[in-house]
C-alpha cells in the first residue's frame, strides 16, 4: 500500500519527509494525506520546514509539496529539493 518517513536532518528545524506508495494505490489522494499528517508530526517535533529530495520528473510529488505550499523549483538535474513551511 504505502510508507512514509519523516526524519530529522542536520538542519536545526528541519525534518525530511518520503513517500513511497505502491502503483495500484497511486491518484487517490493517500500520498497528500501522508504528506500532511507528516507536516503536522513534524509540527509536534519543534520543526518549523520539512524538506523533500526527489525526481525532476516526480510529477506526483512536486504536486503534493505544491499543495502543501513549496515552490515549483528550477529544474537545473535529475533531482530537486522542495522546502515547505510546517507552521
Amino acid at each position: 500500500m504505502a510508507t512514509t518517513s519523516l526524519v530529522r536532518t542536520t538542519e536545526p528545524g528541519t525534518a525530511e519527509l518520503g513517500i513511497m506508495t505502491e502503483d495500484p494505490w497511486q491518484n487517490r489522494g493517500l500520498g497528500t494525506m501522508l504528506a500532511q499528517y507528516a507536516r503536522a508530526q513534524a509540527r509536534t517535533f519543534g520543526c518549523s520546514l520539512m524538506t523533500v529530495m526527489t525526481g525532476s520528473d516526480n510529477v506526483r510529488m512536486l504536486k503534493i509539496m505544491k499543495t502543501l505550499g513549496a515552490a515549483r523549483p528550477a529544474i537545473h538535474s535529475s533531482t530537486v529539493d522542495l522546502t515547505v513551511s510546517v507552521e
